[in-house]
This record gives C-alpha cells, sequence and structure tokens, in this order.
C-alpha cells in the first residue's frame, strides 16, 4: 500500500499545472463529512498556463462548516492573485475573488432528502467580469451513499446578477433567473484515496430586464470538474489533482470583441494541497 501511494504522490506532483479560471464555482470539494459541531480547510494552489498570454496564478481558499443536528452552514472565501503577461511584454495584475455562504436542512433524518439556499459574490477581471451576485435554492437528493460510493443530484434554480465589462468606461448589466442543475459523484477507492466528479449545468429561462438579445435555454454555462485526492496524517492533509472544463455560451461582449469568438471554453488542470481542521 506504501509503494501505490508513493507511486501515485510521484506521478501527481510530476504533472504540468496549467490553468484558466473559471465562473462556476465549485463548492462540492470544500464539503467536509457531515458530524456536529465546526469543521475547516485551508488550501494553497499555483499555476501557470502559457497561451497568447502567460499567466501565474497563486490561489488561497478558506472554508468552515457548522454542523448542528439538521442543519449545516458552509461559508467559503476564495482569493487569488494573478499577474499576466501579454506578447508585448506587459504586465497586468487581474486578481479575483468570491464569498459563498451555503445553508443546508436535513429534512430527513436519514439525509436522504436535503433543503439548499445558497448566497454568493464573484469578481474577476481576467473573465471580464466585474461582478456576479447569486442567489438561489432548491432539493438535494441522496442517490447513493455507502463506504465505496455516493452520489447525489441537485435541481437548483438561481438569481444571477451580472456587471461585465464590454468596453473600456461601459459596463453591461443582466438580471437573469437560471436553473443551477448539478450531479456529483465520490468514489472512495482505497482508504486514503478518493476520486470526486461534478457537474453543473445552468440554462438561464427568463430576463428580468426583458432584453432583446436574451435567449432562453441558449443562453448557458457548464462546467465539469474531477478531481483525484489522497489524505496524509490522520485525514489532517489532503493533495488533489483537479481537472477542470468550462463552456459559456455567451460570454462577455468585450472577450467577443477581443478574441473574435462567441462561445468560452477553458480547460484547467490544478494541484492543490488542503489543511483540515
Amino acid at each position: 500500500m506504501f509503494f501505490v501511494k508513493t507511486l501515485i504522490t510521484t506521478f501527481l506532483i510530476s504533472l504540468t499545472i496549467l490553468s484558466a479560471s473559471a465562473q462556476l464555482v465549485n463548492t462540492e470539494n470544500s464539503r467536509k463529512e457531515k458530524r456536529e459541531g465546526l469543521q475547516g480547510l485551508i488550501s494553497f494552489s499555483y499555476s501557470f498556463d502559457k497561451t497568447t498570454t502567460d499567466i501565474t496564478r497563486l490561489q488561497n481558499n478558506i472554508g468552515l462548516q457548522y454542523t448542528h443536528k439538521k442543519h449545516t452552514f458552509l461559508i467559503l472565501n476564495n482569493v487569488e492573485f494573478m499577474r499576466i503577461k501579454s506578447l508585448d511584454s506587459k504586465q497586468d495584475l487581474a486578481n479575483s475573488n468570491f464569498q459563498h455562504l451555503r445553508y443546508n436542512y436535513s429534512i430527513k433524518d436519514s439525509s436522504t432528502l436535503i433543503w439548499e439556499l445558497f448566497v454568493q459574490h464573484q469578481q474577476n477581471k481576467i473573465k471580464y467580469q466585474d461582478l456576479r451576485l447569486v442567489t438561489g435554492t432548491g432539493p438535494r437528493f441522496k442517490v447513493i451513499n455507502n463506504d465505496n460510493i455516493s452520489i447525489y443530484l441537485c435541481p437548483l434554480f438561481m438569481y444571477e446578477h451580472e456587471q461585465e465589462f464590454n468596453a473600456p468606461n461601459e459596463l453591461i448589466n443582466t438580471h437573469v433567473i437560471k436553473a443551477d442543475f448539478y450531479a456529483v459523484l465520490i468514489l472512495n477507492l482505497f482508504n486514503d484515496l478518493t476520486f470526486r466528479h461534478i457537474t453543473y449545468y445552468q440554462p438561464a429561462l427568463y430576463d428580468i430586464t426583458q432584453s432583446s438579445a436574451f435567449e432562453p435555454i441558449v443562453d448557458f454555462r457548464i462546467s465539469s470538474e474531477s478531481s483525484l485526492s489522497f489524505k496524509f496524517f490522520n485525514d489532517k492533509l489532503e493533495f488533489s489533482t483537479i481537472f477542470n472544463v468550462s463552456h459559456d455560451s455567451r460570454p462577455p461582449g468585450l472577450y467577443k470583441i477581443e478574441t473574435f469568438n462567441n462561445k468560452m471554453t477553458f480547460i484547467m488542470v490544478k494541484n492543490e494541497i488542503k489543511v483540515r481542521f
């Protein structure tokens, strides 16, 4: 077993780290097992992305979870420091951050059905996103949960407000009602080795501002993330390699102007270390 862990560790650390940030935030990797009291984690990650620009990124994530009987609160704070170097050798800082609050209420003692409420604030300069505010609610169904496999299906609805960069000194505001479907798969491969996968699908349903350019369902975001994690030191330290693909069918106007692309797709691979308490 020690040889297997050593081999896996060597393989993961040797992976090249490429990264591009996504607008959908995955909260699943920050959830802790449900037990009474306060739990937390602190994670750090580093990535380097080389395309038409060179992007160096340092990320810090802090998460707290508090559970009391049927009530669970999850608070996340994420900060990214990014240095961007373009082909003309100009450098710019494009930091991003998000804050996320999620409340779960277990409707049954078995936790087969959980009701979720969430609020999120987000800013991401590299994605032409000056401000994104999201709030939503819906059920979380536990389909399977045993020592080897867990599956959750979650059909939620949410309100999204965005202020996006469209041109110099000009912002575009959107107010949209969206569906927020996501599915979670967790496989416990060995005692300390876990595979997690989650897919988010967020189609727009209704535009509150009734914009003439709005197209329901056709306007959507989808993100899929897989991670392989293993734990050390009595589960206090966790090392993960994460692969993410995200797609936006209707990206910000300035992005389309600068890239001549009507779709926005990103692929990301990164290594992450988490300290749990």
